[in-house]
């Protein structure tokens, strides 16, 4: 049992350290909103309003820590693909 909790500790530390290298903020939704910013700049103006507004907008969805770290996960690995604007 010692055993199993020294490497699940031992996951949790490289997983750690792993966000932090990524995304170099502990708060989920800071580094999701330095995410969307990033892409918002790469997609274009008026693509990245729609993207910067969808996510980040007074309409955007509630923002817990998990919807935040989720977001920010999902653009880092698949870039624009993360994100669909509908109508285009």
């Amino acid at each position: 049992m010692k055993k199993f909790l020294l490497g699940l500790l031992g996951v949790w530390a490289l997983a750690f350290g792993a966000w932090l290298l990524v995304f170099r903020s502990l708060d989920p939704c800071e580094a999701m909103r330095q995410e969307v910013e990033s892409l918002a700049k790469q997609s274009g103006d008026a693509d990245g309003k729609v993207i910067r507004d969808a996510l980040l907008g007074p309409k955007a969805p509630p923002q817990s820590a998990a919807y935040c770290a989720q977001v920010a996960v999902s653009i880092k690995l698949k870039g624009r693909g993360a994100v669909v604007i509908v109508g285009k």
